[in-house]
């Protein structure tokens, strides 16, 4: 999904390790997908969230058990306006993050998305239904923030969270 905001033309920068920093450090990041094949060379790439400084938004990608430990590393990137977009499966991550760094910061999603590495350097979105994105503020307001991010919707398409079916 960020990767979809860098070809949208945001300026982003990638937290990851291991061969999988050394392979976009290298080469950038290749991401395969129904939808289009595309590469990008983001402005950083790093193990390390406070050599990014303050941004408008991070989008934590993280497995439910690194929540609490991975918001706690992204602090230095958090800003007064800066939103968290929260990617988990489970419900508890919103909380988790606010309980951190403050509920002004969260925002929440629920993608329906399947992407895996499928070597270092290189995602493969492998969905076998139609991807769709649900985010909004914690508390459900309207906002510049979750606004700007709807370039995930070159992906799939993006619904506000208090929206039903």
């Amino acid at each position: 999904m960020g990767a979809r905001l860098a070809q949208a033309g945001d300026d982003i920068a990638l937290i990851a390790r291991g061969p999988h920093l050394t392979a976009i450090r290298a080469h950038g990041l290749f991401v395969e997908s129904p939808t289009g094949d595309f590469h990008l060379t983001p402005s950083i790439a790093t193990d390390r969230p406070e050599d990014v400084g303050v941004v408008d938004a991070v989008l934590l990608g993280v497995k439910t058990w690194d929540v609490r430990a991975a918001a706690a590393a992204i602090r230095p990137m958090v800003g007064a306006t800066t939103g968290v977009l929260t990617l988990q499966n489970g419900v508890e991550a919103p909380t988790e993050v606010a309980e951190v760094l403050g509920k002004e910061h969260v925002i929440v999603g629920v993608a329906i998305i399947r992407c895996v590495i499928a070597a270092p350097g290189r995602l493969r979105h492998v969905n076998s239904v139609d991807p769709n994105l649900t985010l909004g503020e914690i508390d459900n307001r309207l906002s510049a923030r979750v606004e700007h991010l709807n370039p995930i919707a070159t992906e799939c398409p993006v619904r506000r969270w208090g929206d039903r079916d």
